[in-house]
């Protein structure tokens, strides 16, 4: 997904659908994975104490509302 002038939410799905993935694994292939493989310790996981970058989509994996260091980004 990197580089591509796609927006993220977009990409997600896009993920889902080309390789017939779900949910849970289209989030390890588009965040998780790459968080541990480039030593983002404080990113690789949702827990106290860490950065608490995250997305919220609807059931239709709308993008919702975005978060960075807890807070909510405002576009």
């Amino acid at each position: 997904m990197a580089g591509s002038v796609l927006q993220y939410q977009d990409a997600f799905r896009d993920i889902m659908k080309f390789t017939g993935c779900g949910i849970i694994e289209a989030v390890l292939m588009s965040a998780v994975n790459q968080a541990k493989e480039f030593g983002l310790k404080n990113q690789d996981t949702l827990e106290v104490g860490k950065d608490a970058d995250l997305n919220i989509s609807d059931r239709g994996l709308n993008l919702k509302e975005t978060y960075s260091l807890g807070r909510r980004f405002l576009d």
